[in-house]
């Protein structure tokens, strides 16, 4: 629901609170290695077809 997010800043400007600070992470937890897409089988769910 990305939505949520610019309401979430919409309502902040409104409400006159100044935004947090952002979070910075430490090196040591960002990814080593990303996680890949299993597209295939987003692709064999959107093939199923229910009755109705």
């Amino acid at each position: 629901m990305p939505y949520l997010k610019d309401l979430n800043v919409l309502h902040r400007l409104l409400d006159g609170k100044p935004a947090p600070a952002p979070v910075t992470s430490p090196q040591a937890l960002k990814l080593a290695v990303e996680p890949l897409a299993n597209v295939l089988r987003y692709d064999q769910l959107r093939e199923v077809r229910y009755a109705s």
